[in-house]
């Protein structure tokens, strides 16, 4: 630090005013001996700061000599804000706005005493001056837990004052992004009590509220606040966005480098500098997600040179980030709290790309009015696709934004109308999900479940202002597109909107997706043995026995005489056998025929040299396929020299 003399003076400053504040003291220069925590720091400049040029951040990641750091061990805690693109979706619903901004939020927050072992740090000004160990006393910034102690205190205040000042509670519950506030009102009086009441609130607790900003003039003439910037150039930030207070409108600022270095790792960090939380850029987003898949696509390295194709579609993507200036984009979207409005969705797929976007259409005594709420694009799948599922894939993205962005919206929706300009889809969307394949099944169940109140029409491809995200363009083609106030029949009648026709699809389309069922013909022998029923529908094979001899006995009931109500053991062998005949003569009738034709089997079975045999048993004759083999002269009982031949998947 010492040899940089531009950036001392303001760290020496930074560290003295951390002590003049209280918010951290020296020690007696003893290291603890109870546990404890060395934080390491460095400085951040922010040259393009109003405020603050220099901040010092502090480490809490590094590791100690135990090979953990303060954030291993420290406890996050839940989400308890609201997501940023909600926030800023919040911000533009109301004709009146402000942003303010919290001055050192985390450091207003005191810690508890026995904590602030684990703050340590070591600090002096000069190489000189021996050093000196401090202590943090209050949330710092680089831990854990501070987003969550901070936005935890807000939600505190706004539950403490949600009886007294209901306006000011729910701004503090959800206008705010960590220190950021991103408000507004329906009208200037409802503004101006808003901004007293949220100042009268956090000053009371220790948050000052400073850089505030607004599209209101009268907020200047509130007591008490010299800071306000009102009808001036100049733009503020706010949570990425750069907001003009004077026209009231969102810009982006690209600063393209003179020369940009043409490799995969540079043409990533560059694409990645633009800012859309919203989607309100995504048709120009789109080209450059186009060209990030194709880089991927030929599996460059990192440092490779892009071809000569890529280069040139990457130098197109550069000269559209640099005309960004130029493109100014209302941040009010006209809706009231009073006043109920429509919601309208459009979605739209390419071969390359597929996305969505919703308009809010307003009607007031000065017309009809349409602007952009939010918008959102993917690029299509590596594995190829056909066009109608993308078309559904852009639906469901559609029902999904909806559903997130329904929950925003504290206007009154009279409305909902989602518009495709694919007749497939619509004719799938009317279909019951189970009568589909599995991929269009699941997603027509998902975009029904979302969609419920919603009605779907189709709409002609020239009117669909999604096909503009799906195709991708650029600055100057955005500008005189209907990407921004949507088409124009949306500004007419709902009688003049494009008929909704009667969709018949060909044969052809109409069985692309349908569910395929398979049917198994059985044939079955109207004469079958009765034996062959009894195996399939017996489970025990001794019950399956003293069926059959029961069978034959009543079969031969009027020849032979029986003395006993039990089969006998004759009777018993005699129907083991003819199960066993009926399931040889089934799983092996060919090999049979053959063997009464003297034909030469097949080899596995040739070798075992089966043979017929004949078993007499009073008038009934039945013929047994039996293994031949060496066991001739064995000196063993007939039924073990030519054993039973079974099939493989029968157990005696």
């Amino acid at each position: 630090m010492s040899k940089q003399e531009d950036i001392r003076p303001m760290y020496i400053d930074f560290m003295k005013e951390y002590l003049a504040l209280g918010h951290m003291s020296p020690t007696n220069n003893q290291i603890p001996r109870e546990p404890h925590y060395f934080i390491p720091y460095q400085c951040v400049l922010r040259p393009h700061s109003a405020s603050t040029k220099l901040r010092v951040v502090f480490d809490a990641s590094s590791k100690s000599s135990s090979q953990l750091s303060l954030n291993d061990l420290l406890m996050v805690g839940p989400t308890i804000q609201p997501q940023l693109w909600e926030t800023l979706l919040r911000f533009r619903l109301r004709p009146w706005a402000a942003t303010a901004d919290i001055a050192k939020m985390y450091r207003q927050i005191e810690l508890d005493e026995s904590h602030r072992n684990f703050q340590l740090i070591v600090w002096r000004e000069t190489p000189t001056d021996p050093l000196q160990i401090f202590r943090l006393n209050t949330v710092t910034y680089g831990t854990a837990t501070a987003p969550f102690l901070a936005i935890r205190c807000l939600k505190h205040l706004s539950d403490l004052h949600a009886s007294t000042h209901p306006a000011a509670a729910r701004s503090l519950a959800r206008d705010f992004y960590v220190d950021d506030l991103l408000t507004g009102a329906d009208s200037v009086e409802e503004l101006c009590l808003l901004h007293r009441d949220l100042i009268a609130i956090l000053q009371k607790f220790g948050f000052p509220l400073t850089k505030w900003s607004s599209n209101c003039k009268q907020l200047a003439a509130q007591p008490a606040r010299n800071d306000i910037v009102i009808g001036h150039q100049e733009d503020t930030k706010t949570l990425g966005l750069i907001w003009n207070p004077m026209n009231d409108s969102f810009r982006y600022s690209m600063n393209c480098p003179v020369e940009v270095q043409q490799t995969k790792r540079s043409v990533l960090s560059f694409v990645a500098r633009l800012y859309d939380p919203l989607g309100l850029l995504s048709p120009i987003v789109t080209r450059a997600k186009v060209l990030l898949q194709e880089m991927w696509l030929h599996k460059l390295g990192w440092d490779d040179q892009l071809p000569v194709q890529m280069r040139q579609e990457f130098e197109a993507v550069t000269s559209c980030f640099s005309n960004l200036n130029s493109l100014h984009i209302p941040r009010y979207v006209g809706t009231l709290k009073s006043k109920g409005c429509q919601i309208h969705g459009f979605a739209d797929a390419s071969t390359r790309a597929y996305g969505c976007c919703l308009y809010v259409r307003m009607q007031t005594d000065k017309g009809i009015t349409t602007r952009l709420l939010v918008a959102k694009s993917k690029v299509a799948p590596l594995k190829t696709k056909s066009v109608p599922r993308l078309e559904l894939c852009a639906a469901e993205l559609l029902a999904t934004l909806w559903d997130a962005v329904r929950k925003v919206l504290d206007c009154p929706i009279n409305q909902v109308t989602f518009w495709s300009d694919s007749e497939v889809v619509l004719h799938w969307l009317r279909m019951h999900s189970s009568s589909l394949n599995t991929f269009v099944a699941n997603r027509v169940a998902t975009i029904q479940e979302l969609t419920t109140n919603v009605s779907w029409r189709h709409v002609p491809t020239k009117d669909n202002p999604a096909d503009i995200v799906s195709r991708g363009c650029s600055v100057e083609e955005l500008k005189t597109s209907l990407w921004f106030c949507g088409p124009g029949f949306l500004k007419l009648s709902d009688t003049l909107w494009p008929a909704n026709p009667q969709i018949t699809l060909s044969k052809e389309l109409e069985l692309l997706e349908k569910r395929r069922t398979a049917i198994t013909m059985i044939a079955v022998d109207e004469v079958a043995n009765p034996i062959v029923h009894l195996i399939e529908s017996t489970s025990s094979f001794s019950k399956l026995i003293r069926i059959v001899a029961y069978m034959f006995r009543f079969i031969n009931g009027k020849q032979e005489s029986h003395s006993s109500l039990v089969p006998t053991a004759s009777e018993l062998s005699f129907a083991f056998l003819a199960v066993i005949s009926v399931i040889q003569h089934i799983e092996f009738s060919e090999e049979i025929k053959k063997i009464k034709k003297s034909v030469v089997l097949q080899p596995s079975l040739q070798k075992l040299t089966p043979f017929l045999h004949p078993h007499q048993h009073g008038r009934r004759m039945l013929w047994l396929l039996r293994v031949g083999g060496r066991l001739l002269k064995a000196p063993l009982a007939h039924n073990a020299k030519f054993p039973l031949l079974l099939p493989k998947n029968v157990v005696s």
